[in-house]
């Protein structure tokens, strides 16, 4: 699994007696972390602990937010399929959050959820799409403001055609 801060990606693997090893710039590293309750935890690294408190979890945008003795840290995780999005260019443009949001395949838009100029919120529901007889959610990867609407209920979409502008 991927572990991604603001400023480093770490590649982390665990077993089941939840020792964790991984990369951290071309150097390996070992640590435990041990439960005290849902939220509390201590991690223990080279014969060290320190203090790990769960702030917040956001299971749908795999987001942690916690605090390392004191610290705080959002972390975003990423699994083998998170990385393949990112590869296929659905994530993220040159490094940069997309202002438009395309569809990801052929489909009819059942339903626009949202009109230019509405705020929008992280993981918001924008469009239903229906595809091969199933209903998709199409949602915003980043808090923002919808500057256009290019498409409409009843519409057929191709792959990759924009559908929203956002700000």
């Amino acid at each position: 699994m991927e572990v991604n801060t603001l400023n480093n990606s770490y590649q982390i693997s665990t077993d089941k007696n939840s020792n964790l090893e991984g990369k951290i710039d071309a150097e390996n590293f070992n640590f435990t972390i041990k439960s005290s309750d849902a939220n509390n935890y201590t991690l223990e690294k080279d014969g060290i602990e320190y203090d790990l408190d769960v702030i917040n979890v956001d299971f749908e945008l795999k987001k942690l937010e916690i605090l390392i003795n004191g610290a705080f840290f959002e972390i975003l995780l990423k699994d083998k399929f998170d990385k393949l999005i990112d590869e296929l260019g659905y994530g993220t443009v040159n490094g940069e959050k997309s202002t438009q949001i395309y569809a990801p395949m052929p489909g009819l838009v059942l339903n626009v959820l949202v009109s230019e100029d509405d705020e929008i919120a992280e993981g918001q529901p924008l469009i239903i799409l229906e595809a091969m007889k199933m209903e998709n959610i199409i949602k915003s990867s980043f808090s923002g403001k919808i500057k256009k609407v290019l498409t409409k209920n009843g519409k057929t979409v191709d792959k990759n055609e924009i559908l929203i502008e956002l700000q």
